[in-house]
């Protein structure tokens, strides 16, 4: 059987922190678009059997409303 196939190494625990911001442009050209960073890191993992390990996430977005 290949390792990919095997169910016991599906599943486990992460605890992941994250911090953000948003910036809301309320004057100008972009009044009402919002600009929203985010970034985690993982504090806690204990995975099942052979599967990735988490790294750091950047989410960075861009909202226009109107």
């Amino acid at each position: 059987m290949s390792p990919t196939s095997d169910a016991l190494n599906t599943g486990g625990s992460v605890v992941n922190a994250f911090i953000s911001t948003n910036c809301t442009i309320r004057k100008g050209p972009f009044e009402g678009h919002r600009l929203a960073f985010e970034y985690g890191v993982p504090i806690y993992q204990n995975l099942n059997g052979i599967q990735m390990w988490g790294r750091n996430t950047l989410l960075l977005g861009w909202q226009a409303s109107f």
